[in-house]
């Protein structure tokens, strides 16, 4: 490995333990006497304390259980403390969880509502990461049905939806279907017993919530459960806004500027239907009429969130627009067809909310947020053909940069701001564009020294963008270059946000391997694989470290660029068998297509004359270790049937004499069997040694 190689690795490895932190015990607690806890044992787990739980001294399901109220915290508290407003206020979900377990066992007939609420509100808090949260709020509230003299209220439904609204790596549709459960059951309790309890529209917004909310669990990129989504969450909006219309003041749910919006971000999420800006329009008109009517209302009021996800929406149809042309079509000009149009309208939508501003409207303020959409509008399309869109993501850059320097300071570009621009670049197929990107990177760092802004500070996401705009145009070694530079500033600042990650790594491997099947000479071919390889190799020491780790793709792509330079090269094959045996070795799992990649290396590495015996042996290991995984299939056998042959050497006949060595034998062995499709594409041999 080369010494660069070995300093960045050094540079990655030499701080792995930088994540490591502290963690502070909790010290309200205190017995039942109200005397000062004994000191919890403590253990060390990482070179860091870890304090055992405090346990209570009396049993909770004894016959003298313990009070946790008004003798478990520092300060005494009076009946029904937890009305207080700092009540538990440090306290854990899980302490919050067990002090009204406690109450449950001790005193219940002394709990209200509110007792419930300091839970399930602790429970649908929006910061709270627990994939566990929305199914114990299901539980509290069951607990506060089941008892004898109280009710659940709105906000407890409230909760309960929100809960299930935050699950955020759950599975949509339990999502929906659950909170949709509660939604459901508030209002036929509010139409058996409308006098006790009624639905409020923080409900059905907390159920907006789930229903328009982007997910990272599974389904998540399934536009069709998108699309159905946004389609409920604007019918429930339209019966809404139809009862407010037909009753006024004395609809039971009156809808508000969070609904809207809520509806709004579920069309602008179906980022594959060209009517999302159509729909955005129509409900930010329909907003609007709200405010005409009632000018003195503050309920429903377009708001920055409002315009800026219809700038989003117009954003987004104008790059499926452009990706339609460019792929389908080829570029136009024509800018009702290229995604110009929407553009335009973006910026037209912009301007408006400056227009808003200066008049004095409340709510609307045109801050980065809206910029930065719409920088990322011309990014996406700079792809598709648009050969001004990086310009036209400078000169808005450029705007909110004169706008900070103005006094504007809520339009000051951060750096995301920065990175779609780079990101304009690197989509482009200008010649500069890696150039160009570098420039800016470096301007933002001149920019975050110069304001002493740490929210400027670029980060590993940040040279990725720019390495991948300088893999296209000046090559990998431009590329490699740059993460280089990314982990000496790693070593020298010790900031996580610039250690690089797997993409990082990634970008010029890949960059190696296209390198690698482009250039003319084989010579030249190998060295650039053999570059990728050795970055390979380098990722694969620091694997499982700041959550470093190489995927298949990375180890595919170096055996499919080996079958392109691997004609009569031994040291071809070498690098292609190192590979190999270390995809084997590694925790992904994998099919018979790299044993193909491999074989397809070998007959052409060991294709000469003098070759002959070696690459009989070569195909005999493959195919018993192939048999042995349990991975020949007809795809396997076929690249050895259909495998390219020349003039001398692996020739046609002695392609034909070394299938009838192999597969003269019948029946075919079991383990083959269940992976071949059609046990008839195994080739067969007459004893003329011909294939049939």
């Amino acid at each position: 490995m080369s010494s660069t190689m070995l300093r960045h690795v050094s540079a990655i490895s030499s701080h792995r333990t930088y994540l490591h932190g502290t963690r502070r015990s909790r010290s309200y607690l205190r017995c039942v006497s109200g005397s000062q806890l004994p000191p919890s044992s403590s253990s060390s787990i990482g070179g860091r304390k870890r304090h055992a739980p405090w346990k209570p001294t009396t049993p909770l399901l004894s016959s003298n259980p313990v009070r946790w109220h008004a003798s478990v915290f520092t300060r005494g508290w009076d009946d029904k403390e937890w009305h207080q407003q700092d009540f538990l206020k440090d306290a854990t979900v899980k302490e919050k969880e067990s002090w009204l377990q406690a109450m449950l066992k001790s005193q219940p007939q002394d709990l209200d509502v509110q007792a419930f609420l300091i839970v399930l509100n602790a429970l649908a808090a929006p910061d709270l990461d627990d994939t566990g949260a929305p199914r114990r709020a299901e539980h509290v509230m069951s607990q506060l049905k089941r008892h004898s003299a109280l009710h659940p209220t709105p906000e407890c439904y409230q909760a309960a939806i929100q809960a299930w609204a935050n699950a955020n790596k759950e599975n949509i549709l339990v999502v929906v279907n659950r909170s949709e459960r509660w939604l459901n059951e508030l209002v036929a309790e509010s139409e058996n017993a409308p006098e006790r309890i009624r639905p409020t529209i923080e409900c059905y917004n907390a159920f907006l919530d789930a229903l328009t909310r982007g997910r990272s669990g599974s389904n998540k990129r399934n536009q069709t459960i998108v699309q159905s989504n946004a389609a409920q969450a604007e019918g429930i909006l339209r019966r809404l806004h139809s009862e407010f219309h037909h009753f006024g003041e004395a609809a039971t749910v009156i809808p508000n500027t969070e609904t809207f919006n809520f509806v709004i971000r579920g069309w602008t999420r179906c980022k594959h239907d060209t009517i999302i800006a159509t729909k955005v329009l129509a409900l930010l008109r329909l907003m609007e009429s709200y405010q005409r009517e009632n000018p003195t209302s503050s309920r429903v009021l377009p708001d920055t969130r409002s315009y800026s996800m219809a700038i989003d929406a117009f954003g987004s149809v104008a790059k499926m627009k452009a990706r339609y042309c460019y792929e389908g079509h080829g570029f136009t000009s024509d800018p009702s067809m290229n995604g110009i149009s929407e553009l335009e309208e973006a910026h037209s939508i912009l301007k408006y909310m400056h227009d808003l501003q200066d008049a004095g409207v409340k709510g609307v303020v045109p801050t980065a947020v809206p910029y930065n959409i719409l920088i990322t509008g011309w990014a996406a399309i700079a792809a598709y053909g648009h050969e001004d869109a990086p310009f036209r993501a400078e000169a808005i850059l450029r705007t909110m940069i004169s706008q900070k320097d103005n006094g504007f300071a809520d339009r000051a570009p951060d750096r995301i701001s920065f990175e779609k621009v780079m990101s304009a670049w690197a989509n482009s197929k200008h010649p500069n564009a890696g150039k160009r990107a570098n420039w800016w990177l470096k301007r933002l760092w001149n920019d975050a020294e110069v304001d002493s802004n740490a929210a400027l500070l670029p980060t590993k996401t940040t040279y990725n963008i720019v390495m991948r705009a300088l893999a296209k145009t000046d090559g990998a070694k431009a590329a490699e270059t740059l993460l280089l530079t990314l982990g000496d500033k790693y070593k020298e600042q010790k900031e996580m946000d610039l250690c690089p990650n797997s993409e990082s790594f990634a970008i010029v491997i890949r960059t190696w391997l296209h390198k690698a099947k482009k250039e003319r000479k084989v010579e030249d071919r190998i060295a650039a694989l053999q570059r990728a390889i050795e970055w390979l190799q380098s990722l694969q020491q620091v694997e499982n470290e700041q959550n470093l780790s190489t995927s298949p793709e990375l180890y595919l792509g170096v055996l499919r660029c080996a079958t392109k330079c691997a004609r009569r090269r031994r040291e071809t094959l070498k690098l292609a068998t190192e590979t190999f045996e270390a995809m084997r070795n590694s925790r992904f799992q994998y099919d018979s297509h790299p044993y193909c990649l491999l074989l397809e290396v070998g007959l052409d590495a060991l294709s000469g004359p003098k070759d002959d015996d070696e690459r009989t042996l070569f195909v005999e290991n493959m195919l018993a270790d192939c048999s042995e995984d349990g991975l020949v299939s007809t795809t396997f056998l076929q690249a050895i049937t259909k495998s390219r042959t020349y003039a001398s050497g692996w020739t046609n006949d002695a392609k034909r004499e070394l299938i009838h060595q192999l597969f003269s034998e019948r029946p075919l062995p079991p383990s083959w069997s269940r992976n071949v499709s059609n046990p008839r594409l195994v080739p067969k041999s007459n004893y003329d040694g011909r294939i049939r």
